[in-house]
């Protein structure tokens, strides 16, 4: 599917050499409420970065990152999020896999993303039919 995919570990305290690596990334987040988007030059990127947590690590994860913070910022449209293993979503927030996919959408990879949302569905149902039967602690 993705050839170039690459996951790094973010460490609150040990971030900083990751600015040099992903400096010349963007970041696929949501712009901060009532913040205008600048235009990006998608071009002018080496490549893309998604950060896969809690909405609520994913912020920290920014404040405590100057420069993660300051990258520039595409953001996923899609429909409502079909996350469900969850509560407390954030209001309009994708998860990482449905971000992923709707990213493939804007790439010309309507197959791809199709494929992985389907996988997104199916597995979310195993593992809440896994839940509800006691088979997972």
């Amino acid at each position: 599917m993705c050839s170039d995919v690459h996951a790094t570990t973010w460490h609150r305290l040990k971030n900083q050499p990751l600015a040099s690596q992903f400096g010349d990334y963007c970041l696929i987040y949501p712009h901060s409420a009532g913040a205008d988007a600048p235009p990006i030059n998608e071009e002018a990127y080496a490549g893309y970065l998604w950060i896969d947590s809690t909405w609520q690590q994913s912020q920290k994860m920014l404040s405590q990152s100057p420069w993660l913070r300051h990258l520039p910022r595409k953001t996923m449209q899609g429909p409502a999020s079909g996350y469900k293993l969850r509560r407390n979503q954030k209001e309009g927030g994708l998860s990482t896999l449905e971000s992923l996919a709707y990213w493939l959408e804007a790439e010309k990879r309507p197959a791809a993303a199709k494929e992985l949302l389907q996988f997104f569905h199916i597995f979310q149902d195993a593992f809440l039919k896994a839940r509800l039967a006691g088979l997972l602690k």
